[in-house]
This record gives structure tokens, C-alpha cells and sequence, in this order.
């Protein structure tokens, strides 16, 4: 029987992490040792996760690999910022001045952003209802 290496559901944190790293260092490919020592990572544990978690990027096109073992964020025009309004039932839309629809935002991807908040948002590569949808990265 194979054996699954597959990085578990439960790394969502270290993946947003890293994911955090390579934006901060957007023109410098950086290898899972580099990657480890920016987030202060010392358990072999998670060192021996990063590469599969970035392999697993790679195949969802989240970041490419420039050499053998380096890698880089993939730059998308998938991020806005605008206001956000927060409907009483806790779904949240942002206007952005670029789209012609607001971009909706779940209740549970709305950080802690209110009303009124100038937002930074990543917007999904897909449209539900005629509205995008999305989950605010910053407030």
C-alpha cells in the first residue's frame, strides 16, 4: 500500500505563515530551510511539513518553484481594498472601485472588521449569485 505524505487538514496556520513569508519577500526565492528560520521554526516536525505544504501551493498555484527547491508567491490581481458593509445577519460586502459587483464576504471569513472599515481583501477566483466572494486579510 502507498504511503500518504500528505501534510494534514490542521495546517492551515503554517501554511498561512509561509504563505505570509514569501509576500513579504516577493522578488526572493526562498528554500524550506530559509522559510523555516524566518518563522522561527526549530521542531524537525514542521521543518519536514514545509516542503510538502509547498508542494501542495504549487499544485494549487499559490507559489512556483524558480529552482530546484526554491520557491516564490505567485503575484495575482486577486486582492482589493475598499469598505466593507456588514448586513444584520453577519454576511459582509465590499465595495471595490475596480469590480462592477461587491465582493461577499461569510461570516466567518470576516475577521474583525465592522462596518464601515476600509478592508484589504482576497477575492476568490470564483463567482457565486452574481457576487465575488472573499475573506478580508486585513482591517
Amino acid at each position: 500500500m502507498k504511503k500518504n505524505n500528505a501534510p494534514k487538514k490542521g495546517n492551515k496556520p503554517l501554511e498561512n505563515a509561509l504563505l505570509t513569508i514569501l509576500k513579504q519577500n516577493p522578488n526572493t526565492p526562498l528554500n524550506y530551510k530559509q522559510i523555516a528560520a524566518l518563522l522561527g521554526i526549530s521542531n524537525t516536525n514542521n521543518k519536514t511539513l514545509l516542503p510538502k505544504i509547498l508542494d501542495q501551493l504549487e499544485k494549487r498555484n499559490a507559489v512556483k518553484k524558480v529552482q530546484r527547491g526554491k520557491y516564490l508567491v505567485v503575484q495575482n490581481n486577486l486582492y482589493f481594498e475598499g469598505i466593507i458593509d456588514v448586513t444584520p445577519k453577519g454576511r459582509g460586502f465590499v465595495r471595490v472601485d475596480n469590480l462592477p459587483t461587491e465582493i461577499e464576504i461569510k461570516p466567518y471569513n470576516l475577521k474583525t472588521a465592522f462596518k464601515g472599515d476600509r478592508v484589504e481583501v482576497y477575492c476568490y477566483p470564483r463567482k457565486r449569485n452574481g457576487h465575488y466572494e472573499g475573506e478580508i486579510i486585513k482591517v
